[in-house]
């Protein structure tokens, strides 16, 4: 059996499916796996899968399969990684808008594509928002028992 990851070690695994906020059982019937393949795949107990199952895996996460194995790559790398795959399906599904951009490689830009479809309907909001400058300010300092 040609094996995909020599070293057998996946952490980037692990590390994906915590920064995309998934449990084991999440990421298994999201690339169409086992629940306890998957878990024996994060706990080490079983190394080298196969090609076909680090596509699949990749694929639920929205990622490269090598991004599954670069043991180079830094939390912040694998959140960016999670987030721009999301952001790319987002797309393809007529999510857009035209602010996205200012989120892309930041903290806050969300690594699912429930979470820029969220962001999405919140700048629609922002953008419907009258801008009266101050008046946000002066709202918020008065206390609602005076008159």
């Amino acid at each position: 059996m040609l094996s995909a990851d020599p070293g057998g070690r996946l952490e980037n695994l692990a590390r994906l499916t915590v920064l995309k906020g998934w449990t084991q059982t999440e990421l298994a019937a999201n690339a169409g796996l086992g629940t306890a393949y998957v878990n024996q795949l994060l706990t080490g107990r079983r190394k080298s899968p196969s090609l076909d199952v680090l596509d699949r895996l990749a694929s639920a996460l929205q990622v490269a399969t090598a991004v599954l194995i670069d043991r180079r790559l830094s939390d912040v790398e694998l959140r960016t990684e999670l987030s721009q795959g999301a952001l790319r399906a987002a797309l393809a599904s007529g999510i857009d808008h035209p602010k996205f951009s200012r989120f892309r490689g930041t903290e806050e830009a969300p690594v699912t594509v429930e979470g820029w479809q969220r962001l999405e309907r919140i700048l629609a909001i922002a953008d419907d928002s009258p801008k009266i400058p101050g008046r946000r300010r002066e709202s918020l300092n008065r206390d609602p028992q005076r008159k």
